[in-house]
């Protein structure tokens, strides 16, 4: 009689667990922040900036956004200028990132002046930034897909 109940027991013991393990494994899949496309963008901004704040195209010239700062800082921020520093700047993304759409702005001197984009920001969704200052200029990236 004692085994019975022992075995009984048992039986609730691991039906319990097995409905433990599927519970924790659908909440654990069903995490918002979990979602790659949440995160991807995040850091893809990011990533970015840090590329354009240490990458050096031009050996000796100083990174990409020190180059862009220099040719805004040379024009006076004029709109040459402005199409340079863009020109730099969109061959750099459309090399290394054919897949994103982007705006590039420059929110010190020029005011939120959009410097290069490949794409309208205003009906896209998710959209995620980064911010990287270069010789008094601020630089600020938007990424989305």
């Amino acid at each position: 009689m004692d085994e019975k109940g022992f075995i009984v027991s048992l039986d609730a013991v691991l039906g319990l667990l097995v409905v433990l393990i599927i519970m924790g494994t659908i909440s654990f899949n069903s995490n918002p922040l979990s979602n790659p496309a949440y995160t991807e963008n995040k850091f893809m901004a990011q990533d970015i900036m840090e590329l354009m704040a240490s990458l050096e195209p031009y050996p000796g010239e100083g990174s990409l956004l020190e180059k862009m700062a220099g040719i805004l800082d040379e024009g006076n921020c004029s709109q040459t200028s402005q199409n340079q520093a863009g020109l730099l700047a969109s061959m750099f993304l459309d090399k290394y990132h054919p897949d994103i759409n982007y705006n590039l702005t420059e929110i010190n001197h020029l005011k939120g002046t959009t410097i290069c984009a490949n794409a309208p920001m205003q009906d896209a969704d998710n959209i995620n930034s980064a911010q990287r200052n270069s010789k008094g200029y601020t630089f600020q990236l938007y990424v989305w897909y």
